[in-house]
């Protein structure tokens, strides 16, 4: 043996654990010559196996807190996989889901199951399956084509609403008809002061109505053969958005803007802002300049409207009034907007306001008699008809669609709109 003086403990114990591993003989006296439950009870013994456990105890700590990382980690992955699968599934909730439209924006779903009938629809058109058609369809529409079943017509014409404004703000009445009636009182029940023993005098409602008649609404365009027949571009979906846009961006631009030709236009109907019972509220002379654009005439409007009609009145303007109204101020030097706050809509002078491209705009120089901003309780007094009904019919040789390897596909419906009153107002320039 070496003498312990100039040979370490680590480099004698090495050279013992090397001389016992090597040595047969020395490893059993080794063995039977040490009992190692009495060494391990001494006091040195003890202190070698505390630190023993405590290493294992160590080791066992690392791992388990290098699972424990693992496990959080994990943990972490299921919850993001579970909010997309949520996500997924509120996608496909119709009225709840929402998706990016042809034009970028996030936009409402119809429900799963009304878009893979309409996808399913317009493939059978396509195939010229009118067995399948039949079976499939309502009705056979009188201008050709075939109305698509009514759950998938209710639910594409439910989200005009969002392309279009006057259908949110109006009274909505479902037609069963071509023309629907709708009762309306023109003068109401007189109340009197009667003298002694003199009789009451006799006053009687006078009943009137306003006429609903749906009329043809329709629009065409072409799609490529291929998104008819890739069953994975969502096809339904992409159908129902070009259909209610176009219809509502239509409705919104007739109902509310536009003019028969009764008054110089050639529209259907007359919109809002030539309806027959409108109050006009003309500028003063000269005016027909935003330079000249008093914010009064906006405070005005609120008393234009005829008594009975006031409740619940709000704005319609254009964007470049509201960019006007929004930074206008009253006589006290206040701003006469509001903006939404908790909940609330924002107000000018204290009434809501729906802001759309469809009026006309109010420019630096505008023509005499343009009507410009209208006022008016819009849920009373403003009706939309809608039959409830999408003919739905499609070609492959209207134009050039064969030679573009397109499907031509046109989408009919009815509908119908008016105002009564007289509870409405708008705000016009002046003549010159």
């Amino acid at each position: 043996m070496p003498d312990p003086q100039v040979v370490d403990i680590t480099k004698l114990t090495a050279m013992v654990a090397e001389r016992l591993a090597n040595d047969a003989a020395t490893r059993s006296a080794f063995m039977t010559g040490i009992d190692i439950d009495k060494l391990m009870d001494t006091e040195s013994g003890k202190a070698w196996m505390a630190r023993a456990i405590n290493t294992r105890i160590a080791e066992v700590e690392t791992k388990i807190a290098s699972n424990e990382e693992l496990r959080t980690k994990a943990e972490k992955e299921v919850a993001a996989l579970g909010e997309k699968l949520r996500r997924k599934e509120q996608y496909e909730q119709g009225g709840y889901g929402f998706h990016r439209g042809i034009d970028g924006k996030v936009k409402p779903n119809i429900n799963p199951e009304a878009a893979e009938k309409l996808a399913t629809f317009i493939r059978t058109l396509h195939a010229r399956n009118f067995e399948g058609l039949r079976a499939m369809s309502s009705s056979v529409g009188s201008e050709g084509g075939y109305f698509v079943p009514v759950e998938v017509a209710s639910e594409v014409l439910r989200l005009i609403p969002e392309t279009g404004l006057y259908p949110q703000i109006a009274r909505n009445w479902p037609m069963t008809s071509e023309t629907l009636d709708i009762g309306e009182i023109t003068s109401s029940m007189s109340a009197y002061w009667p003298g002694q023993n003199q009789p009451l005098t006799p006053s009687y409602p006078v009943a009137g109505k306003a006429v609903l008649v749906a009329k043809l609404l329709g629009a065409f365009t072409a799609l490529p053969l291929s998104l008819l027949q890739d069953s994975t571009v969502p096809l339904g979906q992409l159908v129902a958005d070009l259909m209610r846009e176009c219809i509502g961006k239509e409705v919104d631009r007739v109902f509310i803007a536009g003019k028969s030709a009764l008054n110089g236009g050639t529209d259907t109907f007359d919109g809002l802002l030539w309806a027959a019972s409108i109050n006009v509220l003309p500028m003063n002379d000269g005016e027909t300049s935003m330079s000249k654009f008093n914010p009064d005439y906006l405070l005005d409007l609120q008393t234009a409207v005829p008594e009975g009609g006031r409740d619940n009145c709000s704005y319609i303007i254009s964007p470049t009034v509201f960019n006007y109204a929004r930074k206008a101020k009253d006589k006290d030097g206040d701003p006469i907007w509001t903006r939404p706050a908790d909940g609330e809509p924002g107000t000018i002078y204290g009434k809501p306001y729906f802001v759309t491209e469809r009026m006309p705009s109010y420019s630096k120089v505008a023509a005499p008699n343009t009507r410009f901003v209208l006022y008016g309780n819009w849920g009373k007094f403003a009706a939309f008809g809608n039959r409830m009904e999408l003919s739905v019919a499609t070609s492959d040789t209207a134009g050039t669609a064969w030679q573009n390897c397109q499907m031509a596909y046109r989408a009919i419906t009815r509908v119908a709109g008016t105002a009564f009153g007289p509870a409405l107002a708008v705000l016009a320039t002046a003549n010159e």
